[in-house]
This record gives C-alpha cells, sequence and structure tokens, in this order.
C-alpha cells in the first residue's frame, strides 16, 4: 500500500458543455467536483490499476483531532461569517 501525502489539496470543478461555437453562448449540461492535488491524483491513479493507496491531507486531519476532543462540530465551524464575505 502506498500513502500519499497531500499538504496543499484542490478541488477540481470539471463543466460539461455539449459544443464549441465561436460567438455562442456556452451552457454546462452537467458538472463534476472532485478532490485534486499531487498527491490525491497519484493515488486515484494507482487505485485505477487496481493499486491499493491512501491520500492523507494532514491539516484537515489535524483540525478534526483538535476538534472533536473539545466537543467542536467539524461540519460547522464556528465565526464562518465572520470570515467569508459575499459580495
Amino acid at each position: 500500500m502506498l500513502v500519499t501525502l497531500t499538504p496543499n489539496p484542490s478541488v477540481d470543478r470539471t463543466l460539461q458543455i455539449p459544443e464549441l461555437r465561436r460567438g455562442a453562448v456556452l451552457r454546462a449540461t452537467s458538472q463534476r467536483i472532485d478532490p485534486g492535488g499531487k498527491g490525491v491524483n497519484v493515488a486515484r491513479a494507482l487505485i485505477a490499476v487496481d493499486g491499493r493507496a491512501v491520500a492523507v491531507l494532514p491539516l484537515q486531519l489535524l483540525a478534526y483531532r483538535i476538534a472533536v476532543p473539545r466537543d467542536l462540530n467539524v461540519d460547522r465551524p464556528r465565526n464562518l461569517a465572520n470570515t467569508v464575505t459575499v459580495e
């Protein structure tokens, strides 16, 4: 088994459009959201060829390990509205 370390994960968003036409309005017919980052992509490729792999995201794991003993809800962080601004 291979364990990959992904210190800076990303989210890949793919939009599907039926065709490309110059000057036309392009409308997506579907979308797909996948985790990304070098370690995640390597693990995904190994699994695709019947390998065994795990992608480790250390910052999320650290935050989870700190929050759970303190009885903090990991799915609803406090003060999120104070740090996110919608324009």
